[in-house]
C-alpha cells in the first residue's frame, strides 16, 4: 500500500497511469482535470490541440495530475507558432498543461509524470522533447531536475514576461 512520508510518496503501488487521447475521455474524467487545471491555473483555460495526448496520474484511483503532449508534426499541421522552437529534423514532441492538484504538490507527483511522459514518448519512437515554461513558474525548477536544458527564450506579449522554451532528449 502507498503512504506518504515527509510529503514524499514512498511506494507507488497505489499510483496508476492512463494515457489516452483527450478526446476519447468520458466527460467525468474531463470535468476532473478541468477543474484541477483550474485550480493551478486560475486566470487560464484549458486550451487544447487537436490530437492532443494526456497522461493521467491516479493515486488511490484519484486524478492528482496530468501532462499533455502533442508531436511536431501535430504542431505544424495545426500552424501553431513555435517561438523559435528548434523543430528539427529528429521525431519530438511538445509537452503543455503539466499540472498537479495543489493537495499533492511537492510529494513527487510532478516527477512521476515527466517520467511516465517520457516513457510514453520514447515508446512512440520520439527522440526528444520540448515545452515552453514562464520563468517565474515553479515547474522550471521540476524540468530542469529532470534533465531539460534551456534552448530559447522569448518574451510573452500579453504579459510582458520572459518564457524560456526547454528541451530533453529522450
Amino acid at each position: 500500500e502507498n503512504s506518504i512520508i515527509n510529503n514524499k510518496i514512498k511506494y507507488n503501488n497505489n499510483i496508476h497511469y492512463i494515457e489516452s487521447l483527450y478526446n476519447n475521455l468520458s466527460y467525468d474524467f474531463k470535468k476532473n482535470i478541468q477543474n484541477i487545471y483550474k485550480l493551478c491555473f486560475p486566470n487560464k483555460n484549458m486550451n487544447l490541440l487537436n490530437d492532443t495526448m494526456i497522461i493521467i496520474c491516479l493515486y488511490n484511483d484519484n486524478i492528482v495530475g496530468s501532462v499533455c503532449y502533442i508531436d511536431n508534426n501535430s504542431l505544424i499541421k495545426n500552424n501553431i507558432d513555435i517561438h523559435g522552437y528548434n523543430i528539427t529534423m529528429h521525431k519530438g514532441s511538445f509537452i503543455y498543461n503539466l499540472c498537479v492538484h495543489p493537495d499533492f504538490r511537492r510529494m513527487g507527483f510532478g516527477n512521476l509524470l515527466i517520467k511516465k511522459l517520457k516513457d510514453c514518448i520514447r515508446k512512440n519512437g520520439d527522440k526528444y522533447v520540448h515545452t515552453h515554461v514562464e520563468e517565474n513558474n515553479l515547474s522550471l525548477k521540476l524540468f530542469k531536475k529532470n534533465n531539460f536544458y534551456e534552448e530559447n527564450h522569448y518574451i510573452n506579449n500579453d504579459k510582458k514576461n520572459r518564457v524560456i522554451t526547454l528541451f530533453s532528449w529522450l
